[in-house]
């Protein structure tokens, strides 16, 4: 498996994505996948004779979420049934955007997705609890089938 660089120039990069339901992936962990499905048993014969890099992002109904972590295949084991297990590496958070191909698996134009520094502006600091706590009950009521929440400002962090 060719397992070079991860990006040498990421606003050209296409990658092949992977939507999985119930799953975030972030940078710095690994995520343990078992592949049985036909596209995706295609999807990771052509990464692993390519680049090693995949696109993961939560699944949405028939689609998947604009914003993903690009993982690098990190164990690959094949096994006697044909299927693949292998061991992902999160690398960086990734803007995602579909493309139009002839794989029998989606693939996406990735754009990174800077992360932000900390700061002690106190308005930069309330925008950004804003932020998560709508990030988060968004994500709460994927989970919960939109259970009701309410969320208040003053909620300690």
């Amino acid at each position: 498996m060719n397992l070079g660089s991860p990006r040498n120039n990421t606003e050209s990069l296409i990658l092949p994505v992977f939507p999985l339901p119930d799953t975030v992936f972030f940078p710095g962990t690994t995520l343990p996948l078992n592949i049985f499905e036909s596209r995706y048993l295609d999807m990771i014969r052509d990464v692993a004779a390519g680049s090693g890099l995949i696109a993961i992002s939560l699944q949405t109904g028939d689609g998947f979420q604009e914003l993903g972590t690009m993982g690098r295949v990190h164990d690959l084991e094949t096994l006697e049934d044909g299927r693949f297990k292998i061991r992902l590496m999160g690398l960086e958070r990734m803007f995602l955007a579909e493309v139009p191909v002839d794989t029998s698996y989606r693939q996406v134009r990735v754009e990174p997705r800077p992360e932000q520094t900390g700061t002690n502006d106190a308005a930069v600091i309330s925008k950004a609890r804003l932020e998560l706590l709508a990030s988060y009950g968004m994500l709460r009521s994927m989970v919960r089938k939109n259970e009701p929440l309410v969320l208040q400002q003053d909620l300690p962090f």
